[in-house]
């Protein structure tokens, strides 16, 4: 569902809904227009009137429903709120393929950074960096030796991630 409010319309705001099916459209529908006419009952918050759409191509019909001084704004910004079938698949493949992208990145490369507190964090071993201060790195690179024989020694107890 796009649901916009039009407020630049000189005296009136339209609340353009557009949505596919949906079997509670008409009660959904119904319940919006007696918001609307509540709020025009009312009268301290302008005119407002509510237009429903199911397809791009029903706009251009509820843009003739509209006042002369509305068409060419209301068409505007339906236009800018709007996809077509065509345009909605070509942005849905652009994310998914920019997705895939990002997912791909830097993978099995390492990267460091200083955090905020002044940490060295290593991202690239997992989903979540591990930072550790200074001197725990230099502890850590010290020992190196000692962790590669460990890490020899216990291999068949180890698992490695795939």
């Amino acid at each position: 569902m796009q649901q916009s409010r039009l407020k630049d319309v000189p005296g009136t705001t339209i609340i353009l809904e557009t949505k596919g099916f949906d079997p509670l459209a008409e009660v959904k529908a119904s319940a919006a227009a007696r918001w609307v006419n509540a709020v025009n009952a009312e009268g301290s918050h302008g005119r407002w009137r509510y237009e429903l759409a199911r397809s791009v191509s029903s706009v251009g019909e509820r843009s003739q429903q509209s006042t002369n001084n509305e068409i060419g704004f209301y068409t505007r910004m339906v236009r800018r709120a709007l996809m077509s079938d065509s345009e909605m698949q070509a942005e849905l493949e652009r994310l998914r393929a920019e997705n895939a992208q990002l997912k791909n990145k830097d993978k099995g490369g390492l990267t460091l950074k200083v955090s905020e507190k002044g940490g060295l964090s290593l991202y690239g071993m997992g989903r979540f960096p591990v930072t550790l201060y200074k001197e725990q790195w230099l502890r850590i690179l010290a020992s190196a030796a000692d962790i590669e024989a460990f890490i020899r020694e216990n291999d068949s107890k180890l698992k490695a991630k795939e």
